[in-house]
């Protein structure tokens, strides 16, 4: 039987793959990012506006302004939690219903750290405003309750540094890439390290220490936040990178949510577990094209599943865009 992708004319072509979104997180973010989908399509620029307009009161600041103003200097760090979460969460959250307006019907969603938060709210296991109160809400208590620090990607195996220099593991990318939190200090002191050995690694444009303990400190008020809130059974199926499973509404309670933040992300294995009800085709919705070239890699070659980015910090969104909808009917893209 050939396999087939849904979409809302129900037009559907022989050797086209059920599709699968990848919701990135935290990190992915920079100034202008998707300024081509903001500016020419109308679906995208609509609900980045409203959760622009969901989050301004309670921020002080409309991320539309922060992430499209012009300014002088657009290299300029981009990296204030207060903005960026809710800054990140719309992107990816825009990008798929951009996609969901053009015909794309996913047969998974993929979460990854904050992109989770993103899947459940594409999944229909929440309203959009509660969620946008619950991402402000979180990225309050960041800044409130946790001290400086940061994450550092390395092109490596991760049992190699991920103890090093007081640093803990935050995220499994694929085999040889991952990615540690921790302190300032201990972080340019493991950069320099890897230099040294002339290994590659990369500062995130992050502020703190997410997936590590520098973030224990708002534990019990992120709990208390959490307590009222009533997940319903989702649309459609969803993965979370942090279990590297399947879940459902049952098991969001407050403990799995924080875990969400505290706990290491798992994509490499995650994505294992996708990968066996597949073959897909990957979409990456977030800003920077990055999970869909983790999941390139750790796929690796002859395999039938594609992953595809549309946005990335080079352009030609909309062109990403027509060919991620070609792939998706099985056409040559």
């Amino acid at each position: 039987m050939a396999l087939v992708v849904r979409t809302m004319d129900d037009t559907t072509q022989p050797g086209a793959l059920p599709t699968a979104f990848l919701f990135a997180g935290q990190g992915s973010q920079y100034y202008g990012m998707g300024r081509e989908l903001y500016e020419r399509h109308a679906t995208f620029r609509h609900w980045f506006g409203v959760c622009s307009t969901g989050v301004e009161a309670r921020i002080g600041a409309s991320i539309e302004e922060v992430v499209y103003a012009p300014r002088e200097d657009r290299f300029a760090p981009f990296d204030r939690t207060l903005h960026t979460h809710p800054a990140v969460f719309a992107f990816n959250y825009s990008l798929a219903q951009t996609l969901l307006s053009e015909g794309f019907q996913p047969d998974a969603l993929v979460g990854y750290s904050l992109g989770e938060f993103v899947a459940w709210t594409i999944g229909g296991m929440i309203e959009l405003d509660e969620m946008l109160d619950l991402i402000v809400g979180m990225a309050e208590l960041i800044e409130t309750h946790t001290e400086a620090g940061g994450m550092l990607a390395v092109l490596a195996r991760p049992t190699r540094f991920a103890e090093a220099a007081g640093v803990e593991l935050a995220c499994r990318n694929y085999a040889e890439n991952f990615v540690v939190s921790g302190r300032p200090d201990d972080l340019e002191r493991l950069g320099a390290a890897l230099r040294a050995r002339e290994v590659s690694s990369q500062l995130l444009p992050i502020r703190h220490g997410f997936h590590s303990a520098l973030l224990d400190p708002m534990k019990e008020p992120f709990l208390r936040m959490m307590r009222g809130v009533r997940f319903r059974d989702a649309t459609r199926s969803i993965f979370s990178a942090r279990a590297a499973r399947r879940i459902n509404a049952d098991e969001l309670t407050p403990g799995f949510c924080w875990a969400v933040l505290r706990e290491p992300v798992d994509y490499e294995h995650t994505l294992e577990v996708v990968e066996a009800g597949g073959p897909y085709l990957y979409v990456d919705v977030g800003p920077s094209g990055t999970l869909a070239a983790f999941t390139r890699i750790g796929l690796g070659p002859g395999g039938a599943s594609r992953a595809l980015p549309i946005a990335n910090q080079f352009g030609r969104d909309l062109d990403n865009l027509h060919r991620a909808k070609r792939a998706a009917r099985g056409e040559s893209a």
